[in-house]
């Protein structure tokens, strides 16, 4: 019985492609690149934190004249409203926003609230789109997209004219004019400044 019982036993196919090792290699090798790539790109966005405030990198001119064309009906309704409230000396954070519709503004030492329906929703998009800070004095009104400790990079607008100048702005070390007439890049930097003065 041993022998007709082994007939009809089936032998297991061999389904075995050559060796699997290599496709074993290969995938364990893209994981390590995978992983290395991965930490790199996340030890260097700390070392730029821990150096500038920022993981990004700072804009440059080319960048902000983009920026300027992109979103310069946002920035014509702030101005507008900005340069309208009589007040020389105005500042809206980043951080001041509430997710309603109120928008603080400092105003001096005191604070006040954006009324216009138009106007919240520019802030609200311009701080979604990279900006920090807005401010207005006397003689320009002031669109913030990068900052650390020490310096800081956006657009101007001058109300007057006229190229803003240091008394404008603090710790001006570089203004240079945009496509737009009245629009103008800066830098700010502190340190650059007390270097220079």
């Amino acid at each position: 019985m041993e022998g007709a019982n082994s007939m009809f036993k089936r032998s297991k196919p061999d389904i075995t492609h050559g060796d699997e090792r290599p496709i074993k290699t290969f995938y364990k090798s893209i994981a390590s690149i995978s992983i290395v790539i991965f930490i790199l790109v996340f030890v260097t966005a700390m070392i730029r934190f821990i150096f500038t405030g920022n993981i990004l990198p700072a804009p440059g001119i080319l960048r902000m004249e983009m920026s300027l064309r992109k979103n310069e009906m946002l920035f014509d309704n702030v101005i507008e409203y900005l340069i309208a409230t009589g007040f020389d000396n105005i500042t809206i954070w980043r951080t001041n926003v509430s997710r309603g519709n109120l928008i603080e503004m400092s105003v001096g030492f005191d604070r006040a609230f954006v009324s216009d329906e138009d106007v919240t929703e520019s802030i609200h998009l311009l701080f979604q789109r990279g900006y920090r800070i807005i401010s207005r004095n006397e003689y320009v009104v002031k669109f913030q997209r990068w900052s650390n400790l020490d310096a800081g990079r956006g657009i101007v607008y001058s109300i007057n004219g006229n190229t803003p100048r240091e008394d404008a702005m603090n710790f001006l070390v570089e203004i240079l004019p945009l496509s737009q007439e009245g629009w103008y890049f800066y830098i700010e930097d502190f340190n650059e400044w007390r270097r220079r003065n």
